[in-house]
């Protein structure tokens, strides 16, 4: 298994990161979504497991937030209020 490892419980537990799963819905998504968007669809897909926080999508909103503070270096763009897109080939290319 390349995404998952076997937790002390015996239990399948998720490698990947809430913000490299929501790098991989908004790519295949090909569009903006808001932050709870994403949290409950990468649940839905089984990318990501929520731990014990109570608000992962203010978790996720914060980790966006910490991403664009790398310019163009970041996976990410913010595409109007609350919403965010994957930053693509086409996005640096053709900004309008």
């Amino acid at each position: 298994m390349d995404e998952t490892t076997q937790g002390t419980t015996g239990e399948a537990t998720n490698k990947m990161s809430l913000l490299d799963a929501a790098a991989q819905l908004l790519s295949d998504a090909g569009r903006p979504m808001r932050c709870k968007e994403i949290v409950d669809a990468v649940i839905a897909r089984g990318l990501w497991s929520p731990g014990t926080g109570k608000t992962p999508d203010r978790t996720l909103s914060a980790a966006f937030q910490r991403e664009l503070k790398k310019g163009e270096a970041s996976r990410f763009a913010k595409a109007g209020p609350g919403q965010f897109t994957i930053r693509g080939p086409q996005s640096e290319n053709n900004p309008g």
